[in-house]
Formats: C-alpha cells, structure tokens, sequence
C-alpha cells in the first residue's frame, strides 16, 4: 500500500511539473507576442507620429472607467449628417459596456457608425482588436480594392475600399477607448469631413 501511495505522489508531482512548465511557456510564448507588438517601427515620420500603445496596460485603464451613457450618446449625436437624416439609432449602454449603431441616410447615400465604448471590464474586452490600428503600416492595393493605414484629422485609421460598390470602411480607435467603425458609400472626403464634424472630443464632455 505505501508503494501505491509513492507512486501516486510521484505521478501528482511530475502532473504539476508538466503543467507549470506548459504555463511558462504559454507565458514566455505571449510576452515575445506582446513585445513584437509593441515594438514594431512604423516607417519614415509615423515612427514619430505614432505613439507605441501598450495594449494590456490600456486595457486596465479603461476597465476601470465608466461607459457612456445612453444620454451622454444622444446629447452627442446630431441628427443629421452630411446631408444625410439620422435613422435607425440603436443604443446599449450597461455597467460593463456600451455601444451604439446608427445610419444616416438620404436616398441611395449612407454613412453607417457603429462605436464600441472600451470602457468596462466587457467594454475593455471588446475594444481588443483596436489596440492594432495605430501601430501597423498596411498598403494593399487588389483589383477589387485597397486596405490602408491612413491618417486624417490626426486620426490614424484601417480604410479598406471596394471598388465594385464604392464603398469605404474606416475603422479608427478614438483616444485610445472609442472602437469606431463607418461605412459609407459617400465620396472619401466627405467622409472624412463627416468624421470631423462628429467632433468626437465632444463625447467625454
């Protein structure tokens, strides 16, 4: 019997070896992710413009943070846009999160926006995939199309464009929290004018 029970302690204590040791390296294998994200070098003056986001420390940040509310969302949104007249606006705004989606829109044209507020513990979760706009340097030109890292307004932005419906995506991460997607069959400057019209800043007045 007390073989057995040696032999069991000696199978708990290799268990636990394995599994500390898998650990360590599921941990070394994210640290080497997290500082191939961090220090990747934009080229020529975006190496300047473009601040390096540490995205975990962010991300504790904004758990922290209150989301907007469903108020704070009207009070900022006008009602039209662009000559385009606001329809469809759908607002959630909870504890942990909130979210907007709305379309302006004036016969055939359209400016869709739909913002993820990081603020939260599930707001901080959502808003992940933002922390990657700011630090790439994407230039994809297809047949169909391009993707881009651009900048406007002091915005650094993923533009993605499809030539067959001319339709622009733009998607952008505002003050590092607000995880902001427009779609849009309006011309690229009219976009990017309705964009600065928003006024953005306005949102955490």
């Amino acid at each position: 019997m007390k073989a057995i029970h040696n032999y069991l302690a000696i199978l708990i204590v290799v268990s636990i070896t394995l599994s500390c040791k898998d650990n360590a390296t599921t941990m070394d294998t994210n640290d080497t992710e997290t500082t191939a994200l961090q220090n990747k070098e934009p080229s020529g003056s975006e190496a300047e413009e473009k601040p390096q986001l540490n995205w975990r420390e962010n991300a504790e940040v904004l758990k922290n943070l209150s989301p907007l509310s469903e108020t704070e969302f009207k009070d900022w949104l006008p009602s039209n846009i662009a000559g385009l007249n606001q329809e469809d606006l759908v607002i959630n705004a909870y504890e942990d999160f909130a979210t907007l989606n709305v379309n302006f829109k004036n016969g055939d044209n359209y400016f869709k926006l739909n913002i993820i507020d990081g603020a939260g513990t599930r707001g901080s979760q959502l808003v992940a995939p933002a922390h990657k706009i700011a630090i790439e340097n994407l230039d994809r030109d297809v047949p169909t199309g391009y993707t881009k890292t651009v900048k406007e307004n002091n915005i650094i932005a993923r533009e993605y464009y499809k030539e067959l419906i001319k339709e622009y995506r733009i998607l952008f991460f505002y003050n590092n929290r607000i995880y902001t997607t427009i779609t849009s069959n309006l011309k690229r400057d009219d976009i990017w004018e309705a964009v600065k019209d928003l006024e953005f800043e306005n949102l955490f007045k």
